[in-house]
């Protein structure tokens, strides 16, 4: 008797294949279910159906200075004031605008000799540097200077001219004119062996009545 032929082992292995597959299928619908976020596509993937046109000329903005702004600018910048001696009716008054100090240059060195030049003191003479020390400024003076050969009148107003110079400074209460390091004993007819007082802007004092 003929025996009856079972499953073959082939179809058995079809049928286990859409087994697994229906049961993949099924798990997968059950997270998606309880899982909406997992059908979102992240923003970052999307790619945008619409995207905006770039312009060929994209316009450029630039910042706009207004008129306070530069009047700002320039008065955080502006260097203090400062005045050179002119005589007026035989007296020396502080009236003349002195020009900007240069970048680098000592303010009290290059008023001072400005002022010798606003005086007209002779070609040459210079004031080659100012320490101060002890609120006492100690003017170096060339040769120059010490052999230009002052009457009592120019000798005076250049004394006085040097004094208001140098007043316009609130660190300095005197000036002592030296030379070669020492101090000078006068320069003619004033005695100048002592340090001499400033005289501040406004003061009509003269070296004679200190």
């Amino acid at each position: 008797m003929p025996k009856s032929a079972g499953s073959s082992p082939s179809n058995k292995i079809v049928f286990l294949v859409f087994l697994v597959a229906a049961l993949g299928l099924g798990a997968l619908a059950e997270y998606v279910r309880n899982t909406p976020d997992a059908a979102r596509v992240p923003t970052a993937l999307r790619r945008d159906a619409n995207p905006p046109l770039s312009s060929p000329n994209p316009r450029i903005s630039h910042p706009r200075v207004t008129g306070n702004d530069d009047q700002v600018a320039e008065s955080t910048q502006r260097a203090p004031a400062f005045f050179l001696p002119v005589v007026k009716s035989g007296k020396v008054e502080l009236s003349e605008p002195a020009p900007q100090v240069p970048d680098g240059a000592d303010p009290k060195a290059y008023l001072a000799n400005e002022a010798l030049k606003s005086m007209s003191v002779g070609e040459g003479a210079k004031v080659l540097g100012v320490d101060v020390r002890n609120r006492t400024a100690l003017l170096e003076l060339n040769s120059a200077f010490v052999d230009h050969g002052f009457g009592s009148t120019e000798e005076g107003q250049v004394v006085e001219a040097l004094q208001r110079v140098m007043g316009q400074f609130d660190d300095i209460d005197k000036v002592q004119l030296m030379h070669s390091g020492e101090p000078i004993d006068s320069l003619g007819h004033i005695d100048l062996g002592e340090a001499i007082p400033v005289i501040r802007p406004g003061s009509s004092s003269t070296p004679s009545e200190e």
